[in-house]
């Protein structure tokens, strides 16, 4: 029981990061133009973030503020990290009971 708190909980913190990278970096995109700019989040983090279960907070936040919804190289890398994520997430969560069924 409390290893489902903990995962389920490390899915929701890596929602909350993925959402609030994602508007940080569009933030500082906007303001990378001024003479003291912000430093921008590396597409890598970005990457990372959704690989590790935080793609659903990220597309909604990429959609809400328009950030990287028209790069390619990036949509690509992104969307198979979210794809892998989610087939380990489930088969993890599936294995140890944490979901209300069973996937394998």
């Amino acid at each position: 029981m409390v290893l489902c708190w903990v995962l389920w909980g490390f899915i929701a913190a890596a929602n909350v990061g993925g959402y609030v990278a994602t508007s940080y970096d569009k933030r500082a995109a906007r303001l990378s133009s001024r003479a003291n700019p912000p430093d921008r989040i590396p597409e890598k983090l970005l990457w990372a973030l959704a690989a590790f279960g935080g793609f659903p907070a990220m597309i909604y936040a990429m959609h809400r503020v328009r950030h990287k919804t028209r790069k390619k190289r990036f949509l690509l890398v992104f969307f198979t990290a979210a794809f892998v994520s989610t087939i380990v997430w489930a088969g993890w969560l599936s294995v140890t009971g944490c979901l209300p069924y069973e996937l394998f």
